[in-house]
């Protein structure tokens, strides 16, 4: 998970920077000309190699960024399967993530925590702090 998300990072930075360098290599730095600019490059007047550079760097700053996500999701995907697993063992039949039923003194309008929540057993339902079950 955690390497997916720094692949993801990355992949995103370094087409970022790969089209900012693009940009001002070719007379993009003034805020004024970069829409010209980049309009030179993607026709080709600037070359044809700049256009496949930049064409490059516009594909991974979205690959990118969707590796982000995807380690995103799979970090949710685990604390909900941990959590559910945790709330098996202790006798409860279901587990699920959601806000604390505590909220946050410094901010009241914010649950406390991420909550594991243990229902459907003998015991009334259970909430567990899901950052301590990984």
């Amino acid at each position: 998970m955690i390497l997916l998300m720094i692949a993801g990072a990355g992949l995103f930075v370094v087409g970022f920077v790969t089209f900012f360098v693009l940009l001002v290599a070719h007379g993009g730095f003034a805020k004024s000309r970069q829409f010209g600019v980049v309009g030179e490059i993607s026709s080709g007047r600037q070359g044809g190699f700049a256009q496949v550079v930049m064409v490059i760097a516009f594909l991974l700053m979205p690959f990118g960024a969707c590796g982000m996500f995807a380690a995103v999701a799979a970090g949710d995907q685990g604390r909900k399967s941990s959590c559910n697993d945790t709330c098996v063992e202790r006798g409860y039949r279901t587990g699920r993530v959601q806000g604390s039923k505590a909220m946050d003194p410094k901010r009241p309008n914010a649950h406390a925590f991420v909550a594991c929540v243990c229902s459907g057993g003998a015991s009334p339902d259970l909430e567990l702090n899901a950052r301590d079950l990984e």
